[in-house]
């Protein structure tokens, strides 16, 4: 109701977009302007990080967000056994789905390829971005995807689904995205099989970030502030 009565609307993504048109607002009155994201900061050392972590040796494949259903970790461990032994699953946050995922891991015999951090503060959140090796987000919704956006500054490849917001960080983040259809076993086992441990980290891309978002609002405001004056 106050969406379709807005004189103009900004998202966040081309996906969530689509979904306010099927409220029934028009999509000249929507405009998109992309969250910013703070780029996280490198380590020197990051082989002495993962030995830290007690992950050397090992292909560390890193997930973060909420432990909810549609984050798709109980369909990544499902197939875990599936992918070479020296791949390391580690899951970092918090939520109804957690201890479910637990026994999920202990049911499919992976719990020792499996680490689940749960509930993380920035700074340990940062040092894992930093040990991965890759990001996987085998989400069935995504509105835009800050944490691609974030592995992306540390140069760390993501493995996307194909869902929601989530096809649009390959077309901002090139070949450091690759987006995989969801739920689709065979295409996500091959893809994750493929992922190898970074010698060394990889140049990071430039994210967008405070200023390019508070730019791109403001001519949003200015517009419709023109238009609103005629």
């Amino acid at each position: 109701w106050t969406a379709r009565r807005a004189y103009r609307l900004i998202v966040p993504s081309q996906y969530l977009k689509t979904v306010v048109e099927r409220w029934g607002v028009p999509p000249e009155r929507i405009e998109v302007v992309i969250n910013a994201i703070e780029p996280l900061k490198a380590v020197v050392h990051r082989e002495e990080l993962r030995q830290s972590l007690g992950v050397s040796g090992k292909t560390v494949i890193l997930c973060v967000g909420r432990a909810v259903p549609w984050k798709g970790v109980g369909e990544l461990i499902s197939l875990w056994k599936r992918v070479p032994k020296s791949h390391l699953l580690v899951v970092a946050g918090e939520g109804p789905e957690l201890e479910n995922w637990k026994r999920l891991a202990d049911v499919e015999s992976v719990s020792e390829r499996v680490r689940f951090l749960g509930r993380t503060d920035r700074v340990v959140t940062v040092r894992w971005f930093n040990a991965a090796d890759a990001c996987a987000l085998n989400s069935g919704y995504e509105g835009w995807s800050h944490v691609v956006a974030e592995a992306i500054s540390l140069g760390v490849p993501c493995l996307v689904s194909d869902k929601g917001g989530n096809p649009e960080t390959r077309a901002m983040y090139g070949e450091l995205v690759k987006v995989l259809p969801y739920k689709d076993e065979t295409v996500w086992v091959e893809a994750l099989s493929k992922v190898n441990p970074l010698v060394e980290a990889r140049a990071g891309v430039a994210s967008w970030g405070f200023e390019d978002m508070k730019r791109s609002a403001l001519e949003v405001l200015k517009e419709t502030s023109g238009e609103r004056q005629a």
